[in-house]
């Protein structure tokens, strides 16, 4: 049996999903910043960062998208938008990778600030969708 959309976006709302995705950034986020603030990035963090990173993002994405406005509910419920506006948006933090042999995919955040960055594209992939909010 293949579930449609519409029947798929039920599912996750009945399993709570939005909530559950917003709390489990924060305990991602909470990890990171612990790595970082006790120079414990190893390369499987690292390697590990940019697959993450790219799968919150797609998440959010396709809460702001769905038009099952229970998820986003959920996820404000979270207080993870929260924190990305308080904390996030304004975490200077970076990786220590001077030691780190680090992949080619990686190179884009060596230089960068994690949790802002990904603060600000998260701020910008909810703007960009703002039409579908309730």
């Amino acid at each position: 049996m293949r579930l449609n959309k519409p029947h798929l976006n039920e599912l996750l709302a009945q399993a709570n999903f939005g909530y559950v995705f917003g709390e489990q950034l924060l305990l991602d986020y909470d990890f990171v910043r612990h790595c970082i603030e006790n120079k414990l990035e190893s390369d499987v963090l690292l390697d590990s960062y940019v697959k993450k990173n790219e799968v919150r993002l797609n998440c959010i994405e396709f809460l702001c998208r769905s038009h099952e406005h229970t998820l986003k509910d959920q996820l404000l419920k979270s207080q993870f938008l929260e924190k990305v506006v308080g904390d996030y948006i304004r975490d200077f933090s970076e990786f220590n990778i001077q030691y780190s042999k680090i992949d080619v995919e990686f190179l884009a955040f060596r230089k960068s600030f994690p949790f802002r960055l990904e603060a600000i594209s998260i701020f910008n992939t909810i703007l960009m969708q703002r039409d579908r909010a309730p």
